[in-house]
């Protein structure tokens, strides 16, 4: 069960507003015998078979790449919900298609959006969580090869649109936010399907 169960309705801000979630829970799940988990490796991939040729292998690209002319293959938009969670929990798209990816942070907390590797978002927001004091500056996006794209931490009210061409290789890729503490609920997944 809960450890504590925080209740704030009556704390505002100066101008009276209230508090987007009054509610806040604290969780302890288990406590760790021993030595610490290693983390979870992610399968490897085809490095042919996630190639951005239109960003150039920048994972951070909130600007539309000339070479596009303007136009995305599809666009989709991610929000976000109270208690750590984003709004969509399934997004799809077809292999190889650009994609302008909008996230919106309508939470009263900083939030990321992180595009990894199958079965690779464990140990992305591990390591996010080991920046330590470095992670702000770094909106708690750790380098490793599964990251695929990202947007920038984002603060309350804050959006901003990415641009990636979806993998080539079919299968569920999850975004997560690796702001340290949420990425144990805040997580979705980007379906490619093949052509």
């Amino acid at each position: 069960g809960y450890i504590y169960q925080f209740e704030l309705p009556g704390v505002q801000d100066a101008a009276g507003v209230p508090l987007l979630n009054p509610v806040a829970y604290y969780t302890l799940n288990r406590m760790a015998d021993g030595a610490p988990l290693a983390a979870a490796v992610a399968p490897d991939a085809p490095a042919d078979a996630l190639a951005d040729t239109a960003t150039g292998g920048v994972k951070h690209l909130p600007t539309m790449p000339d070479s596009w002319e303007g136009r995305a293959d599809v666009s989709l938009t991610v929000g976000t919900l109270p208690n750590l969670l984003f709004d969509q929990e399934v997004l799809t798209v077809q292999a190889g298609r650009r994609v302008a990816l909008t996230f919106n942070n309508n939470d009263d907390m900083l939030h990321n959006l992180v595009l990894t590797l199958p079965q690779a978002a464990d140990a992305v927001a591990l390591d996010a969580m080991r920046l330590g004091l470095a992670g702000h500056d770094m909106a708690y996006v750790p380098e490793r090869e599964d990251v695929l794209f990202h947007t920038g931490l984002l603060e309350p009210g804050a959006a901003e649109t990415i641009y990636f061409r979806a993998p080539t290789l079919a299968g569920d890729y999850v975004f997560v936010c690796t702001f340290p503490g949420h990425a144990q609920t805040m997580r979705g997944i980007l379906r490619v399907r093949a052509l």
